[in-house]
């Protein structure tokens, strides 16, 4: 009978068994709508081309029928970062839950095993005549006391994990969409003559996502120069460590080889802290994420020694100082020789990756959107779908 995994941790489990649907649904809501907003823009168009005398036709063509354009296509981002968001914390809810179900299991064990290990108990002598059957029974105790800290360490870990998946329960109920209606502008109050950049109310979307306090730890969105992650400045606060120096210079090495400019670095060290910040249930810490995980190629983790000052500057304020770079549901990036297929254009064509746009597909199965390339020619960075 389980402890710990129960409801309604069960129900989480068996309905996020597949998260993949959830994303194909999420992606083609932002299709959809944008095929939409592409239609409105084709029937404004036609309109214009009769060349209606009607007094309405002015006012359809320059105003109304691109505002309402503008405004699915201000839904259809809201939207689908909402839902990306979602997803991703419905990824993490499994995720945990899974690992409370296996820790569940071992903790059950683990009490049975106890209960058949102090029934075997040898005999014992308190005067020691027997020094065979003395050293039997001292053994036999500390295998109690081994498996009563083996119970301990289960126990507690199997409330931690219930701790986190009611924190991301709590995020994901914090996220909503009710008030996009409060963005679109009402078409009366605008001039016909106007452009169509309108200035529109930002909605409370931005801000609940923002409010995130649980698996979420670092706020905003990147800025970027074209389709360039913008490091000239942190996006957030995150968990800060006390790692060591040695620890330090690791982490850096690898951060240098696999983006070969500090810049790039500082992006990639916060991929590694928000790696880890998904898998420490399994990892002591950063490094031991970064060193045994296999994430990162053995290529970069075959440490040849400290890199230099920069680098290691770089992951002491990153990691240390909890200055993040990245997004923390920014968990993925690629060589481009490792990527299949991208959904807008070339593999190879650097200008055809689109922020929040183009779906990444690489040879290990992933499937993210790319949210902007590493500076100096590094590589595309996203979230997955």
């Amino acid at each position: 009978m389980a402890t710990f995994f129960k409801e309604p941790y069960i129900k989480y489990y068996s309905n996020l068994t597949n998260t993949e649907d959830m994303s194909n649904y999420t992606y083609s809501i932002g299709k959809n709508i944008e095929n939409m907003a592409n239609e409105v823009g084709s029937l404004s168009s036609r309109i214009n081309s009769l060349k209606w005398s009607e007094s309405g036709q002015k006012e359809l063509c320059n105003n109304v029928l691109p505002l309402i354009a503008f405004n699915l296509r201000t839904i259809s981002v809201d939207i689908s970062s909402i839902l990306n968001q979602a997803v991703s914390l419905a990824s993490n809810l499994y995720s945990i839950c899974f690992d409370l179900k296996n820790n569940d299991e071992k903790y059950e064990k683990s009490k049975k095993e106890l209960i058949s290990i102090k029934a075997s108990e040898p005999p014992f002598y308190s005067d020691f005549d027997d020094e065979i059957e003395a050293l039997r029974h001292i053994y036999w105790n500390n295998k109690i006391i081994a498996k009563e800290n083996d119970i301990i360490a289960l126990e507690k870990l199997c409330r931690d994990l219930q701790l986190q998946a009611d924190n991301i329960v709590k995020s994901i109920n914090l996220l909503s969409v009710s008030d996009l209606v409060t963005s679109i502008p009402n078409p009366s109050v605008v001039s016909a003559t106007s452009s169509i950049s309108v200035s529109t109310k930002k909605t409370s979307l931005a801000s609940k996502v923002d409010s995130i306090k649980s698996i979420l730890t670092v706020k905003g969105k990147n800025n970027l120069n074209g389709n360039v992650i913008d490091v000239s400045s942190p996006v957030g606060e995150g968990t800060k460590y006390n790692l060591s120096n040695d620890d330090l210079a690791f982490l850096g090495y690898v951060a240098m080889r696999e983006q070969g400019s500090v810049m790039g670095a500082k992006l990639e060290l916060s991929l590694m802290a928000n790696l880890y910040e998904k898998n420490k249930a399994r990892f002591s810490s950063v490094k031991d994420y970064v060193a045994r995980s296999g994430w990162f190629s053995k290529n970069s983790t075959n440490y040849k020694g400290p890199p230099s000052k920069e680098y290691i500057d770089a992951a002491r304020e990153v990691l240390n100082d909890g200055k993040r770079y990245l997004a923390s549901n920014v968990v993925e990036h690629d060589w481009l020789g490792d990527i299949t297929s991208i959904s807008t254009g070339s593999v190879k064509n650097r200008s055809d990756y689109v922020p929040l746009k183009t779906v990444i597909k690489n040879r290990f199965g992933a499937k993210y959107m790319f949210v902007g390339f590493a500076p100096n020619g590094g590589d595309p960075f996203g979230y997955l779908i």
